[in-house]
């Protein structure tokens, strides 16, 4: 099916997809039309959540709005931020079991850390960039329509990542493209212990040896 206005659920006219209303009203949405169980929000745009080196993109400069996933175009260029892809999460009425992005750099402990009370069980994305392939959707698809009732959100990210490296492999391995499913219940333990291991470091820079 071609994405164009003649097959459209609903036209919405021009709007701003680095703005986190936009992504909380969409979310709204989908969940009162088409209620489930289970529910996989995907961004599927580019990602970008470290800063650029200078002059790295002539278009694209280095600040916050500037950093982030779901990039609009027509409103310059900004992103969602972190913080605002949470808040929008944080006003669905139902939990979201899984977070995907397919999009490059977005699976970074950052945007992991902001989603980690959000009842979000798994995080899908690349650690680097991705292939133009993006995720392999008719297998995932197939596989959610198959097996509706018993397949878990690690099944699913075990599915998302095998795919895309398989496709990756096949059709583009000239791209150093990345993908994981992530268990979130884990980040705040994670955060932890790099937050003392950072601590160490510093409290050790003249005894290197100690770390």
């Amino acid at each position: 099916m071609e994405p164009v206005q003649q097959v459209a659920v609903q036209h919405l006219g021009e709007l701003n997809m680095a703005d986190k209303e936009t992504l909380a009203n969409f979310i709204c949405w989908a969940m009162d039309n088409y209620p489930a169980e289970k529910y996989l929000l995907v961004f599927s745009n580019h990602g970008l959540v470290w800063e650029l080196d200078e002059g790295e993109y002539d278009d694209w400069e280095s600040s916050h709005t500037k950093q982030g996933g779901s990039r609009d175009n027509t409103n310059g260029k900004l992103y969602l931020s972190n913080r605002a892809i949470q808040e929008a999460i944080d006003l669905a009425p139902s939990d979201i079991a899984i977070v995907g992005f397919d999009a490059c750099d977005m699976n970074m402990l950052e945007v992991l850390y902001q989603l980690r009370n959000t009842g979000t069980k798994v995080f899908i994305g690349s650690q680097n960039t991705e292939d133009y392939w993006g995720w392999d959707y008719v297998t995932l698809l197939s596989a959610l329509q198959t097996r509706q009732s018993d397949i878990t959100e690690q099944e699913i990210g075990s599915i998302v990542c095998n795919t895309f490296m398989d496709n990756n492999e096949r059709y583009a391995p000239f791209c150093n493209s990345t993908q994981a499913a992530i268990d979130i219940g884990k980040i705040e333990s994670l955060s932890n212990n790099i937050s003392s291991l950072a601590d160490a470091m510093r409290l050790s820079q003249n005894d290197k040896g100690k770390v």
